[in-house]
């Protein structure tokens, strides 16, 4: 079991340093669950820092169910969506590894000088969006700068998604 844990930990590493690629995961719906799920608990626990618990639970769900629908469509778009299990466990993996050292980050922010904790913050983002653009890439069988498209207009459309959410929930509280 250890064994296995630390060969999934070295896949999804070598993801994100662009040495492996989803299509070097297992096809495995069970995985898919574990990663989603890890990678839902530390985004709670992220937003949690800045946000109450019931607002920082509803961010994370918004954010899978952003990430799975436009992954679904795309892949689905480009006739790969045979491609999707794997794909979405990479970014689940990759996303909960790169999610650790922002919490990681975040938590160290009140002892790093401020200019620091933000700098590593904002590589931190690139970097998901450097991964993401990869494991995108291979999903797709195209060009690494189609990879970074598909990335940043997921983060675009994220962000909007957010803000349209904070609207509604000020409205709410209101």
């Amino acid at each position: 079991m250890l064994r296995a844990l630390w060969a999934l930990l070295r896949a999804f590493g070598g993801i994100c340093i662009f040495q492996f690629a989803p299509q070097d995961l297992p096809r495995s719906t069970v995985l898919l669950a574990a990663t989603t799920a890890g990678n839902m608990v530390l985004s709670v626990v992220i937003y949690g820092l800045e946000s109450p618990l019931s607002q920082a639970l509803f961010k994370a769900v918004l954010e899978t169910l952003v990430l799975f629908a436009l992954t679904f469509i795309l892949l689905f778009l480009l006739s790969y969506g045979r491609r999707l299990t794997q794909t979405m466990t990479a970014m689940m993996g990759c996303g909960t590894l790169l999610g650790a050292v922002a919490l990681l980050t975040m938590v160290l922010a009140p002892v790093l000088p401020a200019d620091l904790g933000l700098a590593l913050l904002r590589v931190n983002f690139l970097l998901n969006l450097l991964v993401i653009a990869h494991i995108l890439r291979h999903a797709t069988g195209t060009w690494f700068l189609a990879g970074l498209l598909f990335a940043f207009g997921y983060a675009l459309l994220l962000n909007k998604v957010f803000m349209l959410a904070d609207a509604l929930l000020g409205v709410a509280a209101a």
